[in-house]
């Protein structure tokens, strides 16, 4: 249960930086997308981290925008091609 809680704080962490001030910090979170969707639970992938991959896809940066390229052949590999 402990497990859960830790996992759950490290999502809602992710998530701040996905809308941090800071686009270098966008850029971070944007650049390791694809390892966290690699780790998280099918069941928070699709709303979870479905909602911040369309976050960072409508960033205002381009390069944070060009990062959504790989991350989501990985978020579409998770979720399946069905969803």
């Amino acid at each position: 249960l402990q497990n859960e809680a830790v996992k759950k704080e490290l999502r809602a962490l992710y998530n701040q930086l996905v809308h941090d001030d800071t686009p270098m910090v966008r850029r971070a979170a944007a650049t390791n997308f694809k390892n966290f969707v690699a780790r998280v639970e099918p069941e928070h992938v699709k709303n979870e981290l479905g909602a911040m991959f369309i976050v960072l896809a409508k960033d205002d940066q381009d390069s944070v925008r060009l990062l959504c390229i790989e991350n989501a052949v990985a978020l579409a590999q998770r979720i399946g091609m069905e969803e």
